[in-house]
């Protein structure tokens, strides 16, 4: 799985290009897309993690379009991107995305840049615009990492302080 320079039209047309492509260009250069008269490019961004969220019908995207880097829902028939993780914070990684509930997880640091903590977010549309809720205790400090299960079922969550090394828990 490499990374990937991907293209977007307010139609819905959506191409994946893998970078290695463009390592080599001829003289005459590269087309990466072709737009006809009515449509124009929505966006381009190098995405290392290719995603479709459930349904198949919305491409999740990370994209700091409204000034934070968010996790977006993406419609491929060329509609508005919708926004998953709203609020004054950036997403640091996407962690997972839990099918049977409806929930997509990551990581971000709001209130204080040193403390990562995993956070969740609704996948269905209508959210109600809140913050994501933390699932990291507030009141466990120190440093936090993650890996969650592809189902988002359960993950291994390691931590530690200044004064206490590493250790990991099945959360």
């Amino acid at each position: 799985a490499g990374s990937y320079l991907v293209l977007a039209t307010r139609n819905g047309i959506i191409k994946k290009t893998p970078l290695e492509q463009f390592e080599k260009v001829r003289s005459s250069g590269i087309r990466a897309i072709s737009l006809n008269d009515e449509d124009e490019l929505a966006w381009v961004d190098v995405v290392d993690a290719w995603q479709w969220l459930p349904g198949g019908k919305e491409l999740l995207w990370l994209s700091e379009r409204d000034g934070w880097r968010h996790a977006w829902a993406l419609p491929h028939d060329g509609g508005e991107p919708r926004l998953l993780t709203p609020g004054n914070f950036d997403v640091a990684e996407i962690e997972g995305v839990d099918e049977k509930t409806g929930w997509l997880y990551f990581t971000a640091s709001p209130d204080d840049a040193t403390r990562l903590s995993i956070y969740r977010a609704r996948l269905a549309a209508g959210g109600d615009g809140a913050s994501p809720p933390r699932v990291t205790p507030a009141s466990s400090p120190g440093h936090h990492a993650y890996d969650v299960a592809p189902d988002g079922g359960f993950a291994f969550h390691t931590f530690s302080t200044f004064d206490r090394p590493p250790a990991t828990e099945l959360v």
